[in-house]
């Protein structure tokens, strides 16, 4: 080995700076070993670990690798990196990206690897783990399949006193007003716990929670915010210190997006939120369009733009970023790919934006049988989960496999039934019914057929 080999496999802190120092200095960077002929890039994707091999792979890219050598097993490193279960990585190896876009993808790989990671520890209630996390880069704002997050656990299930976790998590970039599956922000979660108003903890997190941003104006799916439930319990010392701040958060809201804090669209929409959103009147809809339209700024890079068209744009939008060949509808990001994300976002955007944002990417060649990186669930099986009509109707026009199952060994129909969605079950039930028709149909007239 040449010493840019010992330097990318030793696990230095600093291997990233000496690796860059040696490449400076003019050091080849396809050089390959004696023995297995791998290149640095092979060492590195093979050997090291993944929280490390991201930083040392995006600074070898810079020095522009030939990415289609092959080692003495012919393997590439995107082959390794394949087998080795990196897929985020192996977008990056397959010569797609620019530096840039690979480190933004980087970011983002690294926070979902170690956001899963961090709820983890917080249901565990490991502190270590913990502050670990938070340091490899986890997104602390990442959501679990529940709907929940490590700032909701840090309250309801982790047995460490919320005076510790909650200022790791957000010093960590966790939102103070992320909320969970059913509508609650972490400062819900605090009042309507029993144990913290007995220990008398109450009071020091829901100053800590309001100091960092938290506002009292969410409310949960019974209607309930922060001060209605401080009330309902006669928490006089809880009502006092929201008081405060009472007029501030009222105003703040009102002056918000549609898009209530920046991972709504990642929460599973209610049938109520549905229904109430149908009724809106296209009038009040075409404007707030116009205004999510003015907030995307045309000069972020051609990946990013597409990617908030799909989460806070219109159709007009996202047909605009298409435009641009450098724009990819199948790289994943936080482990979704951009139709998951459509599927899931939740800023009252209409049935038939939806419907026209889906079908310019599936247009565009999006896969709308991708899979999510951990439960394998398909666009379809979202749609399912929260009883999203319009998109099952466009996704089965266009073909979706409604037989794949998810990580779960579940159905889209699967998915329908278990969440008591009736709409959605009855649409996948007589499509499975007319497809089976379908090749019974086929089958017997290619049965019946005779040579002359």
């Amino acid at each position: 080995m040449m010493p840019i080999h010992v330097v990318a496999i030793s696990g230095r802190q600093d291997a990233v700076e000496i690796l860059e120092l040696m490449l400076q200095k003019g050091i080849d960077v396809n050089s390959k070993t004696m023995g297995d002929m791998d290149t640095v890039l092979h060492l590195v994707v093979e050997r090291c670990d993944v929280r490390h091999v991201f930083p040392l792979v995006l600074k070898i890219m810079e020095f522009g690798p030939d990415l289609t050598l092959r080692n003495r097993s012919l393997r590439t490193p995107y082959d390794l990196a394949i087998a080795k279960g990196y897929y985020e990585l192996a977008s990056v190896l397959d010569g797609s990206m620019t530096s840039m876009e690979a480190y933004t993808f980087y970011r983002q790989s690294i926070g979902t690897v170690y956001g899963t990671k961090l709820i983890r520890a917080v249901l565990e209630s490991n502190e270590e783990l913990i502050v670990n996390f938070t340091k490899f880069g986890a997104d602390a704002d990442m959501l679990n399949e529940y709907g929940n997050g490590a700032i909701h656990y840090a309250i309801t299930h982790c047995s460490i006193s919320p005076l510790r976790t909650l200022p790791l998590l957000l010093n960590a970039g966790a939102d103070a007003n992320l909320r969970d599956a059913e509508g609650d922000t972490a400062l819900n979660l605090a009042i309507k716990s029993e144990k913290l108003h007995e220990n008398g903890e109450l009071p020091q997190i829901v100053e800590l929670l309001l100091d960092r941003g938290a506002l009292s104006t969410y409310k949960d799916l019974d209607g309930n915010d922060a001060f209605a439930l401080a009330q309902s319990r006669n928490y006089n010392d809880i009502i006092a210190l929201l008081k405060k701040k009472r007029t501030q958060h009222v105003q703040r809201r009102q002056a918000q997006s549609p898009l209530e804090s920046r991972r709504t669209h990642e929460k599973l929409r209610t049938v109520e939120a549905r229904k109430e959103e149908e009724n809106r009147k296209p009038e009040a809809e075409s404007t707030d369009h116009i205004r999510q339209s003015q907030q995307i700024p045309r000069s972020v890079n051609p990946q990013e733009y597409l990617i908030r068209a799909v989460l806070e744009g219109t159709a007009d939008d996202v047909q605009d970023a298409l435009g641009d060949t450098n724009a990819k509808v199948k790289l994943y990001k936080n482990g979704l790919t951009i139709m998951h994300h459509i599927i899931l976002r939740d800023d009252g955007i209409s049935d038939t934006e939806r419907q026209r944002i889906i079908k310019l990417l599936i247009a565009a060649g999006a896969d709308i049988n991708a899979q999510t990186i951990k439960d394998k669930n398909t666009p379809l099986h979202l749609a399912a989960s929260v009883n999203q009509i319009c998109s099952i109707e466009v996704l089965l026009e266009h073909k979706a496999r409604y037989q794949l199952t998810n990580q779960s060994q579940y159905t889209p129909l699967k998915v329908a039934e278990y969440n008591k969605h009736e709409e959605a079950r009855k649409m996948l039930e007589e499509h499975a019914k007319k497809e089976k028709q379908r090749m019974v149909e086929a089958s017997r007239k290619s049965g019946s057929c005779a040579v002359a």
